[in-house]
């Protein structure tokens, strides 16, 4: 799967809301196995125990055990599927986002939405003095992403399966409540609002 346009890994990302179109690369159909739905305790169960290789999709009255990896068993009966179908290209997306940025700085923090947090990069730090950050020790501000698979249907074009971004920001405080007010921070005024 190749997604084109921006860099979506850029270490300056903008402020902005963004849509990256996404290209799957090979055959648009792929073999799958097919199981009958039986209650949400048995789909929970088999995205437990199979959870690093495959997908399981629900549609209708069936499961779609999509393998990972050409070496996954076959989970149901076989059948093919396209990734035309924009239901499942947003599942695989989703899919291919998670087991990217596992392995990368950012904490995952939802699935779906596919939510993460940057805690590299304290927005304080690019705003602040150093003293003034020593004052702010156990207060933090990291960019939050929401990054949302889905599709767009252009008119007169073939539908267009993307990721849209959405950019937001994740307060951490390691600080006790007298340590706050100790800073300046009045119980009696509105949440958040600092004196002095």
């Amino acid at each position: 799967m190749q997604i084109s346009g921006r860099n979506y890994m850029s270490s300056q990302p903008s402020l902005v809301l963004s849509f990256l179109p996404v290209e799957f690369e090979g055959s648009s159909s792929l073999s799958v196995g097919n199981l009958t739905f039986e209650s949400a305790e048995h789909l929970r169960s088999l995205r437990e125990n199979y959870q690093h290789t495959h997908i399981f999709h629900r549609s209708g009255s069936n499961i779609l055990c999509i393998p990972l990896t050409d070496s996954a068993e076959q989970i149901g009966k076989s059948t093919i599927i396209s990734i035309e179908d924009h239901r499942i290209a947003e599942r695989l997306i989703r899919e291919a986002l998670f087991s990217h940025f596992r392995t990368q700085m950012y904490e995952i923090v939802r699935f779906k939405p596919f939510t993460l947090v940057d805690k590299s990069r304290n927005l304080l730090s690019e705003c602040l003095s150093q003293e003034q950050l020593q004052q702010t020790r156990g207060l933090a501000i990291y960019p939050k992403y929401e990054i949302h698979s889905r599709t767009v249907f252009p008119r007169s074009q073939e539908p267009l399966p993307g990721i849209a971004i959405d950019v937001y920001t994740a307060y951490q405080i390691e600080l006790t409540a007298s340590e706050l007010i100790s800073m300046g921070l009045d119980g009696s005024r509105r949440q958040g609002e600092i004196c002095g």
